[in-house]
């Protein structure tokens, strides 16, 4: 005969949102360091820049590092319950309009800064704004669902 569920949140493991949230913050980490364009100088020697280099993986590993705290629930869940599901989006949406802007620079070559000129997109954008969608599709369901299934969360 099955046993019953305790139903504290203490035996409950990590959500597929949380999952989500989690691996979305930690996609778009692991992009700011690795290589957002190509470029080729005037000597034509090719140079990768991270995002970081690039001063705008810096905003998107600030974003990603947020995003997996709450997944990880490094933050209080009370605070997380009360706006976990605007937070999370607003993050999401901004390391996916950051990537967005910097993908429209480096494409117009907006950004070389001495006589280099750009020549592809690096995986690092990509995977930037992958875990930017990730995390993104993750708050839409945390808004859409509520606080439906953490009430349990809300009373330890």
């Amino acid at each position: 005969m099955p046993q019953p569920r305790s139903s504290g949140s203490a035996e409950r493991g990590p959500s597929l949102v949380e999952i989500g949230i989690a691996l979305g913050g930690a996609l778009m980490m692991i992009g700011a360091f690795r290589p957002w364009a190509t470029f080729i100088n005037e000597l034509d020697w090719l140079r990768d820049a991270s995002g970081v280099a690039l001063g705008w993986g810096l905003l998107t590993l600030v974003c990603g590092a947020a995003l997996a705290s709450i997944g990880v629930r490094i933050l209080r869940p009370r605070l997380i319950l009360l706006h976990r599901g605007g937070i999370i989006l607003s993050l999401a949406a901004g390391g996916l309009l950051i990537t967005a802007i910097a993908w429209i620079a480096l494409t117009a070559n907006l950004v070389a800064g001495d006589q280099s000129r750009f020549v592809s997109l690096g995986d690092g954008m990509l995977v930037t704004a992958l875990g930017a969608v990730i995390a993104l599709m993750a708050a839409v369901s945390v808004l859409v669902r509520g606080n439906r299934g953490t009430q349990d969360d809300d009373q330890s």
